[in-house]
């Protein structure tokens, strides 16, 4: 009695093949070979530049620390944006094989470091007060902006400085706030009044979309009355910041 053997060929759509697993293999590891060889050029690169501030004078305390700052802060960042105050002034290369310029004696990258990391501060403390200021600022022009003229008047350009040819400006800035309108529609201080009210947003929603640049915008094309009214509530506010405790 012959017994007959029937092969059996299970097919699963979703099991790689091995084909597909050497392919995706291989290009894992190309992937991961790039990434290695690009760090090795990184720190390559970053060992250079260590070895060139040494050669122009400046102290360098811990070349691992230093190394791991210009992996971290950027090396133009931190040397080219703070070193002009430390430069040798009175040094002039004598060889084509002097560095260009020189530091001067006594000079660390501690320094330089240190002043970069104060300027970094400085400049993120004014930032965060400045958006303050600036929320501010826009609450009370959509404030005074809605008792005037309604949450809505916006949508009117006669509501706006109209004079000369600054209706102009006046259309163009229309374009402009149906363009965030649009484009923040499914936001969520947007879109109950962008279904429900047939897109006319309420100026005090309107405004916490705007950047900087927008609410610059709708505040030349105000009239100079509501201008001035802004101005005012906008000084009193910020005579109300205690810049002791900003700086303390």
């Amino acid at each position: 009695m012959t017994n007959h053997v029937k092969s059996i060929n299970i097919k699963n759509d979703h099991c790689p093949s091995l084909t597909q697993s050497n392919t995706w293999l291989r290009y894992r590891a190309t992937g991961i070979l790039l990434f290695l060889s690009k760090a090795v050029d990184i720190l390559a690169s970053i060992r250079d530049q260590i070895k060139t501030l040494i050669d122009k004078n400046l102290i360098i305390s811990s070349k691992a620390n230093a190394r791991k700052i210009l992996i971290n802060d950027n090396y133009y960042n931190v040397i080219n944006g703070y070193k002009d105050n430390f430069i040798d002034k009175s040094y002039t290369p004598t060889s084509i094989n002097d560095p260009d310029e020189k530091y001067i004696t006594g000079a660390t990258f501690d320094e330089l470091y240190s002043m970069y990391i104060f300027d970094k501060e400085l400049r993120e403390l004014f930032l965060k007060y400045f958006l303050i200021v600036e929320e501010e600022f826009k609450t009370h022009l959509a404030y005074e902006f809605s008792l005037l003229f309604g949450e809505c008047g916006y949508l009117e350009s006669i509501n706006f400085d109209t004079s000369d040819k600054k209706i102009f400006d006046v259309i163009d800035m229309h374009s402009q706030i149906n363009h965030v309108i649009y484009n923040n529609r499914k936001d969520d201080r947007v879109v109950h009044f962008y279904k429900e009210r047939n897109k006319k947003v309420p100026i005090w929603a309107l405004v916490s979309l705007f950047e900087i640049g927008k609410t610059r915008i709708f505040y030349s094309n105000c009239k100079t009355s509501l201008k001035k009214e802004s101005s005012v509530l906008l000084w009193h506010f910020s005579k109300s910041i205690d810049f002791n405790v900003i700086c303390g």
